[in-house]
């Protein structure tokens, strides 16, 4: 499966009547598509070139040129984990677990390079150096993914400013700037607090840098100036959370691996600073 089909079938219930037709084409006669011209695109799916483009662009694409390219890339490479049952039924031995849970991984993080837009996580990176202060916001099971990122990022002398209590977090919003950047975590794009907080940050200026399940139209990605997505997954058993956090924690390493490399030896030193005192620390020596 290609990432385009990848991401197509992320979205297959947010495509229009006439965008599920361009999707069966691109299902069915991807070799096809790289050679056709923008109407022969239109007449191979009864559309128009407009609307090729708009789905295109829907996908994270600037066109339907960029499109192709990816599918030239990728090819129609086969799906390794599509017969792999991951969801928990309760009679698996101990064995089966451990190994369904190394095929979880592995397939979540397959699955979220297949989206990943790097010019977006450059752009993100780009932001977080600028800012003078980052913002992480989560809930429930994204506060875990935010406060992993704090830890990072603090280790290599940004400030970063998360708080598992809501209350606590949003009174501390309430002073963000445009100096400032705030990175907002919600796997539905829907939560309300974090939707609430965005828009405050918004409001006084700041950048908001999103991470959010595949969906471009989600409320989160409308507000967010750079958008950063995980796969959806439809698992039962919070299977699902399992995956949206491996993901998660994916795009918030690589953002802090930006950030610790766009100054190796300042962030070299930082890191062997905060080990020496941590080796003094556990040994009892001042």
């Amino acid at each position: 499966m290609s990432n385009v089909q990848f991401k197509l079938k992320q979205l297959k219930d947010q495509l229009t009547e006439t965008e599920e037709k361009i999707a069966k084409v691109i299902e069915t006669k991807p070799k096809l598509i790289l050679k056709a011209s923008s109407q022969e695109l239109a007449d191979l799916s009864g559309t128009s070139p407009a609307s090729w483009n708009r789905l295109a662009k829907k996908l994270g694409y600037k066109g339907v040129v960029e499109l192709k390219v990816e599918l030239a890339t990728e090819g129609n490479k086969p799906e390794i984990y599509e017969d792999i049952d991951l969801l928990i039924n309760g009679s698996e031995m101990m064995e089966d677990l451990v190994l369904k849970y190394q095929r979880i991984c592995e397939k979540s993080l397959a699955d979220t390079i297949k989206i990943l837009d790097v010019e977006s996580l450059k752009q993100a990176i780009k932001l977080m150096i600028k800012a003078d202060r980052i913002f992480i916001y989560g809930v429930g099971a994204s506060s875990t993914i935010a406060f992993d990122f704090l830890q990072k990022v603090s280790r290599i002398g940004k400030t970063a400013i998360f708080y598992p209590d809501m209350h606590l977090l949003l009174s501390h919003l309430s002073s963000i700037t445009s100096r400032d950047v705030l990175l907002s975590i919600s796997y539905s794009g829907e939560t309300p607090e974090v939707i609430f907080g965005s828009n405050l940050a918004k409001e006084n200026g700041a950048n908001v840098i999103s991470i959010s399940g595949f969906n471009p139209t989600n409320s989160l990605a409308k507000i967010s100036d750079v958008k950063l997505f995980i796969p959806l997954e439809e698992k039962k058993l919070r299977v699902g959370a399992i995956t949206s956090r491996n993901s998660s924690l994916l795009l918030t390493d690589i953002l802090y691996l930006g950030l610790a490399a766009e100054d190796y030896e300042a962030t070299l030193s930082m890191l062997k600073y905060s080990h020496t005192k941590a080796d003094i620390l556990k040994n009892g020596r001042k």
